[in-house]
């Protein structure tokens, strides 16, 4: 995605499910390798904190076994959360950006 009508790119959050797996050292040699915008972040940390998120973004799924790919995006502060479950294919998550911009 491009900055289209926002004017700048979207900043993108990826939160572990699985802070005992996915450390701080593993995230930065996942950097390293795909190499993210600088408009990627990365977290980890404790399981409660995960679990925190997971819970705010209404993405818990009971345990890190049942958790099934979602991607969940907002234009702006205020606006709703956009869940799409599944693998996201680049097409379909640039559909669901511009159809949330567009909503009013």
């Amino acid at each position: 995605m491009d900055a289209g009508q926002t004017g700048r790119p979207p900043a993108v959050m990826w939160i572990s499910t699985d802070p005992e797996q996915d450390t701080p050292v593993r995230l930065r040699e996942y950097a390293r390798k795909f190499r993210p915008g600088p408009e990627w972040q990365h977290y980890t940390g404790t399981i409660e904190a995960s679990l925190a998120a997971q819970r705010a973004l209404d993405v818990y799924r009971g345990d890190k076994m049942s958790h099934t790919p979602v991607t969940v995006l907002r234009v702006a502060p205020g606006r709703p959360w956009v869940h799409i479950d599944g693998f996201v294919t680049p097409d379909k998550l640039l559909e669901e950006y511009r159809q949330a911009l567009a909503t009013r």
